[in-house]
């Protein structure tokens, strides 16, 4: 193999900082990725383990006047559909104003920390909570091989699993053997 066949040492004669690194237009980059958008599913809040779900949990709003918090209150009195116990913070302590179909050994009333102001809505466990759970799907991962990078990028490629394993391992190969060659 000679210089101009050897990617390696094809990027070290660009190599103009004279400090042995490639120049950008010859460095390859091996990547496998999943992206959110397609291999990823929804699930429920019980099929991802969700902690919400199997303890419950309490959103604490603060009281401050602004349309943010009356909208948030809201959504969760009328729009949400939850269980919930509703509590406000008052002089000495925390008191329940508002039951939602919950009883009172579905929450705990005495683990609230008193803040001025807040209104605290307790969900006890077995429902939905609000965040959007995902889980991975069965899509192969996507296997992308790239030589360059940034505004140097030239080549990009995405190949079967079976070509990136053999690819990547002839590329290591030979930056191993490029390595055993200068260390003696």
């Amino acid at each position: 193999m000679n210089e101009n066949s050897d990617p390696i040492m094809a990027a070290r004669r660009y190599d103009t900082r004279g400090i042995g690194l490639p120049n950008p237009k010859d460095v390859e980059r091996w990547s496998l990725f999943a992206p959110v958008g397609t291999h990823r599913s929804p699930v429920t809040c019980a099929s991802s383990g969700c902690g919400r779900y199997l303890d419950g949990w309490t959103t604490v709003l603060v009281e401050d006047a602004s349309p943010q918090f009356d909208a948030a209150a809201d959504h969760i009195r009328r729009v949400a559909g939850k269980r919930y116990a509703e509590a406000r913070a008052v002089p000495g302590g925390v008191e329940i104003v508002d039951w939602n179909d919950v009883n009172e050994r579905e929450v705990n009333i005495e683990a609230l920390p008193v803040q001025p102001g807040a209104t605290y809505f307790m969900f006890p466990p077995g429902q939905e909570c609000f965040e959007s759970h995902t889980d991975r799907n069965d899509r192969e991962p996507i296997f992308q091989h790239a030589v360059g990078f940034g505004s140097a990028l030239h080549d990009k490629r995405v190949m079967s699993g079976d070509e990136f394993v053999e690819r990547s391992q002839e590329s290591f190969g030979k930056t191993a053997d490029l390595l055993k060659r200068e260390r003696g």
